[in-house]
């Protein structure tokens, strides 16, 4: 896969410079009036591009003589003989109109008009539109600018992203996009710039997603019951008809389409749309939204989109965010049909950075920008770059607290504070590339309070790509926490150890090492198999400074079993989301329906090595995310532990307290500072999020007018020891022996800011809170 990825790149990055730039402009021919989104295609290559809004077109190509087709709906098509030198040249065209303007046809009755025998027809013959595409793959140019709207000048510009990639689709839903080349302005970090083009929106499918909605498509199968359709024009593209239909919701409770769509007149197939969303998408953060798809026809019979263009308006009702206008672009070009791909060039990753995708010239770069910038961006990528290279002194004072508040908390490799270690100064890396296949990670540094150096060196050597085969090693000498239930392992309690003295974790010394085997069985599967030998031994609290409540005292830092631990353990885990990887690592994209397994077994015994413990540890978990109706989202996470033999404290199963300045979805908000331990635990945990639509579906008067989002939620958990043997300090810790419950519910819009206020019962008789309140942000 990598392999294929490099030569794809090579050979963008080698295309020559003595390529030739056809730029021009598209007129209608009666009245001299630019036509936006037209098509542009060289004839017997594959390749086609669209004009811009402006009629504006930008073509790249090598030396030497071609055929151009411009083409538009409403338009004849034009062809015309053009010689291309290394040089750059202008050629404007005029198309003349061909529409016949069939008036407006509106019927309201059940009986099927014009435009609904249309859809049925569309309808009925999408399956084999959808099957006659096996593979196939395409460039594209795209560009996402984000403005303030309360500007009008160059300082508008907020931020721009610009992305160069090629794209592959294989039947039937592999896909695989690949980022080649990339620019952004420079108050937006490279590794930042994931734009792409994504998968194609299919209006041939029956249901489209957006966020937390799943849109019917208008061909969908029940399209009927959710859409009017009326026949407003009858254009001609290509040399055949095509058929305008505006659509129009049935109802405005229900999240759907409104706007136009073209049907082909001789095979029924989508070849433009141009949508809105109606008053049924509610998001009060997004509005004013709009989506465009430009589409050419190839080889006489794949109608293919060359222009995506979308754009929204964005206000988090925020002092420090102004409102923003969000306009994506994408021209794609040179699609390629049936060219018979690798199954191993789709692999894990749905989307891949190039190593080179920040290294391209300039000179290479603006030859593959095929969708100019207009003047405002190019004063607003000087504007924006002039200010963040020239920023005053009194901003970056004032920019300063924030900045450093965000390093402190996610950079904990460099600094952190806790109740055992105090401050923490030192200096932490994951050097990714030593070489194609290793990695090295270096970390050590100084805890003031415990008066101790610490360390943790190791790494990583692919074996095997294909397989993802990798091993490892690491030593470390180091504070570490116990494992929880709900918080992150090796979590960050700066923020709070250091105001108020709220920790959730458990902390305990660790010296040795460890050395690991990971692959990936099956796809989006992975296991690894660890050995690990260490030397871990009880801390104490070392510190009781924070900034407010210095008249309490920490939580106690409970004892473990200090020896020698040598064990065996194994993790399977399978997470069904997309995956991307970068250039500084991996991460993975939100999808629906989305579902994370993870299976962990851990072993220790004298009769394997010699050892100071005898256990078998065991654990479940399930975390599960879903659309309800097509308009909510739900969130399932069940969790499972049990063990055998005498399982150390360090490794006992903890259900922690949520310790942040806000409420954690997964997290119970009534435990107040007690965390819950056990050698056997049960957790399960759900929530739905309705936004405002349980209001607007009731139906009543009032009720549905209620512009409040609602959300609920609940679990319940479950530990205790059995079977176990007596450690020193177990019976300073809770046991929740009967299932300690609780349930709330969320609103949020109660103030213009995105914060939603959670409200939460306890249902057990625990001593911790009876009730309690906070806010959260919202998740979507």
């Amino acid at each position: 896969m990598i392999r294929s990825t490099l030569i794809l790149a090579l050979l963008f990055m080698t295309r020559s410079l003595s390529a030739g730039v056809l730029t021009g402009t598209i007129y209608d021919a009666d009245d001299s009036l630019a036509i936006g989104f037209a098509t542009v295609s060289i004839e017997n290559t594959g390749q086609s591009i669209s004009s811009n809004e402006s009629g504006m077109y930008r073509l790249r190509l090598e030396p030497g003589t071609y055929e151009l087709k411009f083409s538009h709906v409403s338009h004849y098509s034009q062809t015309i003989e053009v010689a291309v030198d290394d040089s750059a040249k202008a050629v404007d065209i005029y198309l003349k109109p061909a529409v016949i303007d069939v008036g407006l046809i509106k019927v309201y009755d059940r009986q099927y008009d014009a435009a609904q025998r249309i859809i049925v027809e569309a309808i009925a013959r999408k399956e084999q539109l959808l099957s006659q595409i096996k593979e196939y793959s395409f460039d594209a140019y795209t560009k996402l600018v984000a403005r303030d709207t309360s500007k009008a000048d160059s300082s508008s510009v907020v931020a721009i992203f610009e992305s160069q990639v090629e794209a592959f689709w294989k039947y039937p839903d592999d896909f695989k996009e690949i980022i080649l080349a990339r620019k952004q302005t420079t108050n937006i970090p490279a590794e930042g710039n994931l734009l792409q083009v994504g998968q194609l929106t299919n209006f041939n499918a029956n249901r489209i997603d957006f966020g937390r909605y799943s849109i019917v498509s208008p061909t969908a199968t029940d399209a009927l019951d959710n859409y009017e359709y009326y026949l407003i024009d009858t254009i001609f593209t290509e040399n055949s008809a095509v058929f305008v239909l505006e659509i129009e919701p049935k109802n405005q409770t229900d999240a759907l389409f409104e706007g136009t769509i073209k049907i082909a007149d001789s095979t029924y197939a989508v070849v433009g749309v141009e949508l809105t969303l109606n008053k049924g998408f509610d998001n009060p953060y997004l509005s004013n939204i709009s989506y465009r798809q430009v589409y050419a026809l190839f080889e006489g019979k794949y109608w293919m989109p060359t222009m995506i263009q979308s754009s929204a308006s964005l206000d988090f009702n925020l002092p420090i965010l102004p409102p923003l206008s969000i306009d994506y672009q994408a021209a794609l070009h040179n699609f390629r049909f049936e060219p018979g791909f690798d199954d191993s060039l789709f692999g894990e990753y749905v989307l891949e950075v190039h190593e080179a995708a920040d290294d391209i010239d300039s000179i290479k770069w603006d030859v593959g920008r095929l969708i100019p910038l207009t003047p405002l961006e190019q004063r607003g990528y000087f504007f924006v770059d002039s200010v963040k290279n020239h920023q005053p002194l009194y901003m970056k004072l004032l920019i300063a607290p924030f900045a450093l508040s965000i390093f402190v908390l996610s950079a904990q490799d460099f600094i952190h504070f806790n109740k055992v270690e105090g401050p923490y100064l030192g200096f932490g890396q994951y050097f990714r590339n030593i070489t194609d296949r290793l990695g090295l990670r270096v970390k050590t540094g100084y805890a003031f309070d415990a008066d101790l150096w610490q360390h943790e060196y190791g790494f990583d050597y692919t074996v095997s790509k294909r397989q993802k085969l990798t091993f490892g090693a690491q030593y470390r000498d180091k504070i570490r926490t116990r494992p929880t239930i709900f918080a992150r392992p090796d979590g960050n309690a700066t923020l709070m150890a250091l105001l108020t003295k709220i920790d959730a974790y458990d902390y305990f010394a660790e010296e040795g090492f460890l050395v690991k085997m990971g692959l990936s069985p099956l796809p989006k599967t992975g296991l690894y198999l660890t050995y690990n030998d260490f030397d871990q031994k009880s801390v104490r609290n070392n510190s009781e400074y924070s900034v407010f409540n210095n008249d309490e005292l920490n939580r106690p830092n409970p004892s473990i079993v200090d020896g020698k631990l040598r064990s065996i353990s194994a993790l399977l885990t399978y997470d069904s989301r997309p995956r991307f990887r970068d250039k500084k690592g991996k991460g993975v994209l939100l999808s629906f329906p989305s579902t994370e397994v993870r299976f962990f077994v851990e072993h220790a015994s004298d009769d394997l090595f010699d050892n100071d413990f005898e256990f078998t540890r065991y654990s479940a978990s399930l975390q599960r995310m879903d659309r309800l109706f097509g308009w909510a989202i739900s969130n399932l996470y069940v969790f499972a532990g049990a063990s055998d033999g005498s399982l150390p404290p360090q490794k006992y199963f903890v259900a922690d307290f949520d310790a942040g300045l806000t409420e954690h979805e997964f997290a119970f908000k009534t435990m107040a500072e007690t965390n819950f331990y056990g050698n056997r635990a049960l957790v399960v945990y759900g929530s739905i999020d309705f936004g405002s639509k349980l209001f607007q579906k009731s139906g009543l008067p009032l009720i549905k007018k209620i512009p409040l989002g609602l959300s609920l939620y609940g679990g319940a958990f479950w530990t205790d020891f059995h079977n176990h043997p007596y450690h020193t300090g177990d019976e300073l810790l809770l046991t929740a022996k009967k299932p300690y419950g609780e349930a709330g519910f969320g609103i949020d819009r109660l103030v213009p800011l995105p914060l939603t206020f959670v409200f939460t019962w306890q249902l057990s008789d625990y001593p911790t809170n009876r009730w309690t309140w906070g806010v959260s942000w919202p998740v979507f």
